[in-house]
């Protein structure tokens, strides 16, 4: 039985109009890749105090109205309330440690929410130094922010933060 094949004529044509197609998919556009960068450089920032009992600091990185979803810790309602525990936790000499959190390298990803700023994703990962001690990684998990865009500021209005898991 012979196998019928398709022309030339019409593979070079299916070539040719599905080529720019393929090339849209994979180039991001330059608003999302702006968007990207906006984004990956506010988390590191945050980060970057988040653990430092800088409370005024942290406050400019959250939405007064702030909800923070934690699959350990269950609903914080507010800023103030968020920032009033992380403060109890991780401030003063009762604690005895230091923690840093690190974004895992390839996982971050950011969509525009229209109309309102953008959704982050990705995997982070919680390094602990106690007494003076090595640091060490202690935990790892997944997460969600979203990200507020009001008068030209970029604040984080949801947070769903889960499936951490301890490293022993």
């Amino acid at each position: 039985m012979k196998q019928h094949l398709p022309n030339k004529n019409y593979l070079l044509a299916l070539i040719l109009v599905t080529i720019p197609f393929a090339h849209a998919q994979t180039t991001p556009e330059q608003p999302e890749k702006d968007l990207y960068t906006t984004i990956a450089n506010l988390d590191s920032s945050l980060f970057a105090t988040a653990y430092t009992c800088n409370t005024a600091k942290n406050m400019e990185f959250f939405t007064e109205d702030l909800e923070f979803y934690h699959d350990k810790m269950g609903l914080i309602k507010s800023r103030k309330t968020f920032l009033d525990r992380s403060e109890k936790k991780f401030c003063g000499p009762q604690n005895g440690f230091k923690l840093r959190r690190a974004l895992v390298t390839g996982s971050m990803k950011v969509y525009p929410l229209n109309d309102y700023g953008a959704i982050q994703t990705g995997e982070h990962q919680f390094y602990q130094t106690s007494n003076g001690e090595k640091e060490k990684l202690v935990e790892v998990g997944k997460f969600t922010h979203i990200w507020q865009k009001k008068d030209g500021a970029w604040l984080i209005s949801r947070v769903i933060s889960y499936d951490h898991r301890e490293i022993k």
